[in-house]
């Protein structure tokens, strides 16, 4: 199925008309950041820039067997839908949000031991910390690690198999889930929040 969406600009195409290409993406998505997904409009930005919360909420929907074409998600996390205007994305609270709507079963947690839920079956959805920065105090032993709130935060939907977990949309320029036997390698003490749905 094409879908085409009225363009108020003149960009050659006919009658004002043009190809979007989300709306014939049903597949999960790896590498925001590539030409085929960044230029696709979202908010006040682009997939490549602020996409990730809804691409992993995509890629959760096709991994779990539910598959809504990319533009779908994209249109439920709309400005027109909710009057908001994103420019940082979709913030972790609203992902519960679509799953309710879609009658999808979940638990969710501010601990990343949710993730650990994966490995009997599921997706996790997760929402990270770019970067962490350590803080060491030179009258103490203990080292303290906080957010880089300038490096922003990314959201990814994570599966378990054979003893590796594998990251959908670890990287701008991935173009296959990324497989980590530890985790927390990936997500280097950033997590935020977390998504499991069972299988």
């Amino acid at each position: 199925m094409i879908s085409t969406y009225n363009r108020a600009m003149t960009d050659g195409s006919r009658d004002g008309y043009y190809h979007d290409p989300a709306s014939t993406i049903w597949e999960p998505v790896n590498g925001q950041g590539r030409s085929e997904y960044a230029g696709i409009a979202f908010g006040w930005n682009n997939l490549g820039d602020v996409g990730c919360g809804a691409i992993a909420v995509h890629n959760t929907m096709c991994l779990i067997g539910k598959g809504k074409s990319l533009r779908s998600v994209l249109e439920y996390f709309s400005p027109s839908r909710e009057g908001v205007l994103r420019p940082f994305g979709v913030m972790p609270w609203e992902i519960g949000d679509y799953l309710n709507y879609n009658g999808i079963n979940y638990q969710e947690s501010n601990n990343s031991a949710i993730i650990e839920k994966i490995q009997s079956g599921g997706v996790v959805i997760v929402t990270f910390w770019n970067e962490m920065s350590g803080i060491s105090y030179s009258n103490s032993l203990a080292s303290i690690q906080s957010p880089n709130i300038f490096k922003g935060a990314h959201t990814v939907a994570i599966t378990y198999r054979n003893g590796k977990y594998f990251v959908y949309n670890a990287f701008n320029d991935s173009t296959e889930p990324r497989a980590y036997s530890d985790i927390n390698y990936y997500l280097k003490g950033g997590f935020i929040y977390g998504y499991y749905i069972p299988a």
